[in-house]
């Protein structure tokens, strides 16, 4: 597991940087809109979810989200406040282990705050790179 992870970056890496230096916005927000797209996979298969239907809709809820912050940017600033909320829940949940053990474990809450992250990093990425000299 750990050296397909090693691979996988070793592959990304120059991508990214690539991406960072040479799309244009609307290639960039699209190439990073995949890398997203992963990322929620990877959180629907962390919130039990194994059957591709449901990690596909899954993946096409983060789709509806991007779309809909690409056409009303304001939203963008939306994803932003409920991922800072979410990590600002997590010392919270952190200290209060394993009592709260069972909110956290699987199911809905898994997926709807790994929603949440690849919403907001996808956001960040593209505000961050729309901005000047960005």
């Amino acid at each position: 597991m750990l050296k397909t992870r090693i691979i996988t970056a070793l592959i990304l890496a120059p991508c990214v940087i690539a991406a960072i230096y040479l799309l244009p916005l609307g290639w960039f927000a699209g190439f990073f809109f995949l890398l997203a797209a992963l990322a929620a996979n990877e959180f629907a298969q962390l919130a039990g979810w194994q059957t591709a239907t449901l990690r596909y809709t899954y993946t096409t809820a983060l789709a509806v989200l991007v779309v809909l912050s690409w056409l009303l940017p304001g939203l963008m600033k939306l994803s932003l406040l409920l991922a800072g909320l979410v990590w600002l829940a997590a010392p919270l949940l952190v200290m209060n282990f394993p009592r709260g053990q069972n909110l956290i474990a699987r199911g809905w809450p898994v997926a709807i705050v790994g929603l949440i992250i690849c919403w907001a990093a996808w956001s960040a990425l593209v505000s961050i790179r729309s901005a000047p000299d960005g």
